[in-house]
């Protein structure tokens, strides 16, 4: 039995141990073509190899996540959402960056498929990209916050040994640079 991995995360179809599940960056492909879901279910596998060949994706990286049915009085069609995993949000955008629809309709047309009626391609989670950004920000914030209070603890020092007065001691260390600074000019 295959294990279900936690959001943002993936495994080998196969796996059975949770240890199998990676960190990815999901991309989403979201095809609609004119066709039956029974036509469909019968060429799934098919379709999985176009969309890795259209991405330059290994095929074991490809799943199927649902297929939605639609029917007019002129002829049935389907939506296809599908998901790669990458290994990084890097890896993500470089296969957003090569993707070609006409690549995938090429791909789709020679194993069989009908002319695809619109395909999309985007990141579905955003909140893995942005974790990363994040953590960078707050250590950058921290790290920017902790240099300012040694700069303005340097300056305090140097104003009291130099001060030629209480009162210039007791001036605001920016204020206290500032006399100092203008005074050696």
């Amino acid at each position: 039995m295959a294990i279900r991995c936690p959001s943002d995360t993936f495994s080998i179809a196969g796996s059975n141990m949770s240890a199998a599940c990676f960190r990815v960056v999901f991309v989403t492909l979201d095809v609609s073509l004119p066709m039956s879901s029974t036509s469909f279910i019968v060429k799934q596998d098919a379709f999985v190899e176009a969309i890795a060949s259209a991405t330059r994706t290994r095929v074991n990286l490809v799943q199927l996540q649902g297929i939605v049915s639609a029917r007019s009085m002129i002829q049935s069609s389907i939506r296809i959402l599908c998901s790669l995993a990458e290994p990084d949000a890097q890896k993500a955008d470089e296969t957003i960056q090569v993707f070609s629809k006409q690549l995938l309709y090429i791909e789709l047309n020679v194993r069989g498929f009908p002319n695809s009626e619109s395909v999309s391609i985007s990141v579905t989670n955003q909140q893995y990209l942005n974790s990363d950004s994040l953590s960078c920000l707050i250590i950058g914030l921290v790290c920017g916050i902790g240099v300012l209070l040694i700069a303005v603890s340097a300056v305090y020092l140097y104003c009291n040994k130099h001060a030629e007065s209480q009162d210039e001691k007791r001036l605001h260390p920016v204020q206290c640079y500032d006399l100092l600074v203008f005074r050696n000019l």
